[in-house]
């Protein structure tokens, strides 16, 4: 694998909470984290339907936390 990324949608109002569940779930998953790239309170309204990211948020109400793990080969094009 030459490089991945974790979105997630964790149901929790502080922040430092959110990110040790958040920690927890990709670290039961056998990833590693480097880095903390960006984390911020969103909405419901910010997904309109259709969105594919309303779903995660919806399921994330439900279960708390709910993860899209992303990665790709050695090799492969940049997108652009």
């Amino acid at each position: 694998m030459d490089g991945a990324y974790v979105s997630l949608f964790v149901n929790e109002p502080v922040q430092s909470t959110a990110e040790v569940v958040a920690a927890a779930l990709i670290e039961q998953q056998g990833w590693e984290i480097e880095e903390l790239d960006e984390a911020y309170p969103v909405e419901l309204g910010r997904y309109p339907p259709g969105h594919p990211s309303r779903a995660l948020f919806e399921q994330a109400r439900l279960d708390g936390v709910v993860a899209r793990f992303h990665k790709w080969p050695v090799g492969a094009p940049d997108e652009e």
